[in-house]
């Protein structure tokens, strides 16, 4: 345990024992103050038959007053509880994050404590209830006194502080979740880049026998990923700070030409920072994947060297920029080719002649007929919908088919691909077909097939025959009509009707 811990649990310990003996008394003494008032009021009450005087008004007024004053000693008991509650629940997360687990049997008992002492303070919002309800009856008794309006006032703003303190506990609620997410993100995200620093410092070290020549481009590499690194982490920063800008001013009023501009701002951040994660991704591609031979080395320096242009290029809007880590609100999550896509809003009304092909799932069911068209292996189906792309499938093809920005896109284990090849050419007019021909032809005749079941705006356009990281920029702007992924002898193939914008 560290030095700070051992400093830290005398505290806490303090707190909790002074938080407890607090709530026990205030609870105590504010049910028997109850309990006597209310034996109190039966005496003073008066029978049916008689009339009411001043004196038993008198007796009214002084009850409500006393019922009214508990009423909020139990608010200013509930605040003053709730606020040592959240301070006990810091130094819980204090003690948490500085204990090594020396110690758990000493934090399992400070959070007992804790919940303790949570108990307490839902017996207090219990008993200000009941005071309530207690003030609400004394209300209906006080029909016939000259002081009804009055009373009836003050109960009305008792209940609307009452409200005000509600709301606001409700949010701070809310603000704690908030917190708890933004934790929880953070701590992912940080073992995210520990996971990536591991990885590139693994594969430096693979590439320490290099020639000096290399190694210098390899050091070249590592400097430009830092740079747009720390370009990366302030323009995080800097959104974060534009969305919490902005926010405030919405609250304020969302229509301003301010909050308009605040938006604008922000996009243009965004777009910033989305070209910044590309050439980041980009030299990262090359720090990995680097070829050991001199010649591909040199063509990697070259493209780095281009590289390194565009990212000074946008370091040029930030001049003297320094990058504060903790105003990070939350990380960026980067889109990845194996994340599924989001679903189209289909509209009947706009493509009547995709409700049957997407309800039915016709893609689908035109892939396995051609497949099936060969002597192949059977294919079965594996799912359809929010599908994680399988990271085997190394052969794409697009094919757009002229109308709305729809195209067809396949996706093919390398053993599918194979096989499609084997059977095509042994026909004799396919006897010198290569492998990205026949794809293409594949994907083809699943589109024509396709096409005769729509109406006439769509057209067969010019299949293109790409690798994952090609297909992964189409589809960060897709969305998804109707997908399905198949599998044949433990080989995958997916296929999918999308739309881009």
């Amino acid at each position: 345990m560290t030095m700070a811990s051992e400093q830290l649990y005398p505290i806490i310990i303090i707190n909790l024992s002074i938080l407890l003996v607090a709530s026990w008394c205030f609870s105590y003494f504010a049910m028997r103050k109850i309990v006597r008032d209310n034996k109190q009021l039966k005496k003073n009450k008066p029978q049916k038959n008689d009339k009411p005087n001043t004196e038993t008004a008198d007796a009214i007024t002084d009850t409500f007053d006393q019922l009214k004053d508990q009423f909020e000693e139990k608010l200013t008991q509930l605040s003053t509880l709730e606020e040592l509650q959240n301070q006990q629940k810091i130094s819980l997360d204090m003690w948490k994050s500085d204990n090594d687990g020396d110690d758990n049997e000493a934090y399992d008992d400070l959070l007992k404590q804790h919940e303790k002492s949570e108990l307490i303070i839902q017996q207090l919002q219990k008993d200000i209830e009941k005071s309530r309800l207690t003030i609400e009856s004394l209300e209906n008794k006080m029909t016939d006194s000259d002081l009804k309006s009055e009373r009836i006032s003050i109960l009305e703003q008792s209940q609307k502080r009452l409200k005000r303190q509600a709301n606001a506990d409700q949010k701070n609620k809310a603000q704690i979740a908030q917190l708890a997410d933004g934790l929880k993100k953070a701590k992912g995200k940080n073992q995210t880049l520990m996971r990536d620093n591991y990885q590139l410092k693994e594969n430096i070290k693979k590439l320490s026998s290099a020639s000096d020549k290399q190694l210098a481009l390899i050091k070249k590499i590592s400097d430009e990923l830092e740079k747009a690194t720390q370009l990366e982490q302030y323009q995080n920063q800097t959104i974060a700070e534009l969305k919490q800008r902005l926010n405030t001013e919405q609250q304020h009023d969302k229509g301003s030409d301010k909050a308009k501009e605040l938006e604008q701002e922000l996009q243009d951040m965004n777009d910033k920072l989305e070209r910044t994660l590309r050439e980041k991704e980009f030299i990262e591609s090359h720090l990995i994947e680097m070829d050991k031979t001199l010649e591909e080395s040199k063509q990697v320096e070259t493209a780095i060297d281009q590289s390194s242009t565009k990212i000074a290029a946008i370091e040029e809007s930030y001049p003297d920029f320094e990058v504060d880590t903790a105003a990070l609100a939350e990380p960026v999550k980067q889109w990845h080719i194996n994340d599924p896509l989001p679903k189209m809003a289909l509209d009947t009304g706009t493509y009547p002649e995709l409700g049957d092909i997407v309800n039915h799932n016709r893609l689908f069911g035109i892939v396995h007929e051609y497949w099936n068209s060969y002597e192949t292996p059977p294919m079965h189906l594996i799912a359809e919908g929010d599908i994680t792309r399988p990271d085997d499938l190394e052969h794409w093809i697009t094919t757009p088919l002229g109308h709305n920005q729809f195209s067809i896109v396949i996706g093919m284990h390398v053993n599918i691909a194979k096989t499609l090849k084997q059977f095509a050419s042994q026909k004799p007019e396919n006897k010198d077909i290569t492998l990205e021909e026949t794809l293409i032809k594949a994907s083809q005749k699943i589109a024509k097939t396709l096409i005769e079941e729509l109406n006439g705006d769509y057209t067969l356009e010019k299949s293109r025959y790409t690798n994952r990281q090609g297909v992964s920029e189409i589809l960060k702007s897709a969305s998804v009509a109707t997908e399905s992924l198949q599998e044949s002898k433990s080989h995958s193939i997916y296929a999918a009707l999308i739309q881009t914008t």
